[in-house]
């Protein structure tokens, strides 16, 4: 304090009782003009012997008045001294009143405040991301490969259970029928036979055997020629021997070995057959199949594994992203706050005409000069982040092109595993045994072809001992002509014996072993014959849902896979949502709890369900466990929040509203269906506000009559954002849940909140309350002294500045807003 402002000050408060201060201000006590003020005590001016007029200028001045002493002979006093001190007090004082006034902050209040109100819900909700789904989403194949003959519909197509839908070419598979049918016939005459037994027919012959046996049996012990006989017997001796010659001479080398490569050959090519014809006999063996299934499992892991990879990457690039939208903003603001700093600092430093002004120091040079560093400075900062944003949309686009690709991959890899499998299941087709088993007849005689060209080279000796037995049976059968030697005609007797046997067999009726086997045989007919109907039904598909046509890739005339996807047909009659709660959560929701569902592809509306599943076990994803929700969306003209919330609704919906024509009234004053007029005058932001447990209140409105826009429905694949809705309470008192505060006053926890009394005076009170639910975002309050439209302080700011208490944006249910003012908090 300089020496004048201290010379000032003791003038004015010499007993220091208002405490002034340059750049204070204070409030001067009151004087009774019937006392007068000693050090430490009030004086009577009657024990002074003085009047108040008297001593009016000295209480005024604040000098303490000292006892006086015996009157004694005094000068006149000089008027003009009192004068001018008196002048000099008044002077003094007018001039710390201005100066004083010219530096003190303005008290309005300059802050961030938002009313008290009725209009405002308090609910409680968990929420989920998932995306829409269908009642049922197929792809419809043939289940065997063909041409295309016909397509029965197109793309957009309803369709319902049972109807045609595609036709192959069933021209092999109807010859195939037919083939697998006259093995079934051969084989169930095969088991008729075993069961029936021998025929009258079957045993007459096996008589007429026996018959023979016996006559031989009696020309060989007694003999029977004629000349043309026995000339018959020399010739084929002849011919015996000149064939044992021949083979005894042989080829010439290089044919022998040109008949053992032709032999190798064909034993290579029969051996081949036999062993795929046995494959083809015996069916998928369950090796192959585990294998198959194993290739297809890896692949469908492979596709998963892709998929997650996808998701997981794309989560965090679109994280990288937000973040550097958060950043590049932020730079924008502070090159803002740069601007405007310089403009300020510039706008201080000039004249009117841009000229510097003459008392400027240097100190306000450098401030503008750094200031306008900062400007460069922030611009710089504000475009390495504008380029950093777009680095990070890049490298998003790069990778999901890059991991799409591997996830197609994957899944044209699954595809291929899943034909090799259904291929094997399928086994060999009766054509494909027939032409297995013409291979093994090919194979075969070309073996015995080349054997007969090696023997006819090599003369082996069994080659030489068949032709010398060939030449002795010619020259048996010459000498039993004349009568069999004893070995002749035992084994004529042995001949008889056998065919006797056979008779005996026939008459004894069906055997079990042979009843078994031929049922076997049947059985496997009967397999091969249901195997070529079903590829022959499968031939014409059908529909085997209710639903719509989403996909036609195929055309007439087209070659298809037995895999190949005819039609994908989705049931739209029901739409749901599956969701992941988070394990803390989870024990909330329960079976037909009311949802609202908000769209990304349709954000002007919301929709409304409820919870149709909750799964009893968890799925763990990186660590972090999640329960299965399923809500199921709800069809026109239901709403499952306004059934179970009716009086909430009725309560926070403006009054004014209209009910659209034909609607007749639920229950708590709500129109039934759902379907509601803007009341007039409804501002925009009511239109837009979602809140009220993530429910759209436009949702339930005609707004401006467009009929097309409400009946905007959800498409399947849409991303939704699930909104469980635990709790609501409307027309309840309620305060953000920011604004509440706690304290502890004669040892009990209190809560209050801040109420703006007056903004002009900056005077703010404390407002005990009685708390009810705690919403998610509002808090009811069910007792205190807190009223509908007081103003709850949420933050406060200082400024030298006259201020004003911020506006913000307006409360989509008719109550004000609170945002921050100018220079307000946040």
């Amino acid at each position: 304090m300089d020496e004048q402002s201290k010379d000032l000050a003791q003038i004015t408060d010499p007993d220091h009782n208002l405490n002034l201060t340059p750049g204070t201000t204070g409030t001067a006590p009151v004087v009774n003009p019937s006392e007068t003020k000693t050090p430490g005590k009030t004086v009577p001016l009657k024990e002074h012997g003085l009047s108040a007029a008297d001593a009016g200028s000295n209480t005024a001045l604040g000098r303490p008045i000292a006892r006086p002493r015996r009157p004694a002979p005094r000068k006149r006093a000089n008027p003009w001294g009192w004068i001018f001190i008196i002048l000099l007090a008044v002077a003094a004082g007018a001039g710390t009143f201005f100066y004083v006034r010219s530096t003190q902050t303005n008290p309005a209040f300059q802050g961030q405040t938002t009313p008290a109100t009725t209009r405002t819900p308090v609910s409680i909700a968990v929420s989920a991301n998932g995306q829409i789904q269908a009642n049922a989403d197929l792809g419809i194949t043939f289940g065997s490969s063909g041409t295309v003959t016909k397509l029965f519909h197109k793309l957009g197509d309803t369709v319902k259970v049972g109807d045609p839908l595609a036709q192959l070419d069933d021209s092999d598979l109807q010859l195939s029928v037919k083939s697998a049918q006259a093995s079934y016939a051969q084989a169930l005459a095969s088991y008729k036979k075993a069961t029936d037994g021998a025929t009258q027919k079957d045993l007459e012959v096996a008589q007429a055997q026996v018959d023979a046996a016996n006559a031989n049996l009696s020309t060989t012990i007694n003999g029977s020629f004629t000349a043309q006989d026995i000339a018959s017997a020399n010739a084929a001796i002849n011919s015996a021997a000149a064939k044992l010659q021949q083979d005894r001479q042989g080829g010439q080398p290089y044919d022998i070995a040109a008949a053992q490569s032709s032999i190798s050959s064909a034993q290579a090519s029969l051996a081949s057959a036999q062993a795929k014809l046995a494959k083809d006999q015996a069916g998928p063996d369950n090796a192959t199949i585990v294998q198959a299934q194993t290739t297809v499992a890896t692949s469908q892991a492979s596709v998963e594994q892709a998929q997650a990879t996808y998701d997981r990457t794309l989560s965090q690039l679109k994280l990288s992203i937000t973040n550097a939208e958060v950043n590049r903003d932020q730079l924008l603001n502070a090159l803002k706050t740069a601007q405007e700093k310089y403009n300020t600092i510039y706008a201080n430093n000039r004249n009117a005409d841009g000229t510097l002004k003459t008392n400027i120091t240097q100190a306000s040079i450098d401030s503008e000069t750094g200031a306008y560093r900062a400007i460069q400075d922030a611009q710089g900062n504000y475009n390495k982040a504008d380029i950093a944003l777009n680095d990070a949309r890049a490298q998003l686009e790069t990778q999901s092109r890059s991991m799409q690709s591997q996830i197609d991959s994957a899944k044209a890899q699954l595809e291929n595993a899943k034909v090799q499998l259904q291929k094997i299941q399928q086994g060999p087709t009766s054509a494909d045994i027939a032409a297995d088993q013409a291979a093994v007849a090919q194979a075969q005689a070309s073996l015995d072809s080349a054997h007969k060209t090696q023997a006819a080279l090599t003369p082996t000796d069994s080659q030489i001992a068949s032709d010398e037995a060939s030449l002795a049976s010619a020259q048996a059968s010459l000498s039993k002509l004349r009568g069999g030697t004893p070995e002749q005609v035992a084994a004529s007797e042995a001949s008889v014996r056998q065919a006797q046997a056979t008779l005996k067999d026939l008459q004894g009726g069906p055997k079990p072993n042979d009843i078994a086997i031929s049922k076997a045989q049947l059985d496997v007919a009967q397999t091969s014959l249901d195997r070529a109907k079903t590829a022959a039904a499968n031939s014409l598909i059908k529909s085997p849902i209710a639903g719509t046509i989403v996909q036609a890739p195929l055309t007439e005339g087209q070659v298809a896979s037995a895999a190949s996807v005819v039609y994908q047909i989705v049931d739209l009659s029901t739409l749901h949502v599956d969701v992941n709660v988070a394990e803390n959560d989870i024990s909330k929701i329960k079976l037909d709890m009311p949802v609202a569902v908000n769209l990304d592809g349709i954000p002007s509306r919301s929709f409304s369900g409820k919870v149709s599943f909750v799964s009893s076990k968890s799925t763990v994803s990186s660590n972090v466990v999640s329960y299965l929700a399923t809500v199921t969306l709800d069809n026109t003209g239901t709403n499952s929040l306004l059934e179970v919330y009716q009086a909430e609704f009725a309560k926070i919906i403006p009054t004014g509203g209209q009910r659209g024509q034909g609607q007749g009234n639920a229950a708590g004053g709500l129109p039934a269906g759902g379907n509601f007029r803007l009341p007039a005058g409804a501002s925009a932001q009511f239109a837009a506000a979602t809140g009220i447990c993530g429910y759209s209140i436009a949702s339930l409105f005609n707004r401006g009559g467009n009929q097309a826009q409400d009946q905007t429905t959800p498409k399947v694949g849409m991303t939704a954002n699930v909104t469980f809705c635990l709790s609501l309470k409307g027309g309840v008192l309620s305060v953000p849940n920011r604004a509440l505060k706690s304290k502890t006053e004669n040892g009990q926890r209190i809560n209050y909140v801040q109420v703006l009394v007056d903004k002009d005076t900056n005077k703010i009170e404390d407002r005990p309350v009685l708390l009810g639910l705690a919403g998610d975002n509002n808090t009811e309050i069910t007792g205190g002294s807190l009223k509908d439209g007081d103003l709850i302080v949420l933050s406060t700011t200082r400024t030298t500045a006259a201020s004003t208490t911020g506006g913000g944006g307006a409360n989509p249910f008719g109550g004000g807003g609170g945002g921050a003012g100018p220079g307000g908090g946040r």
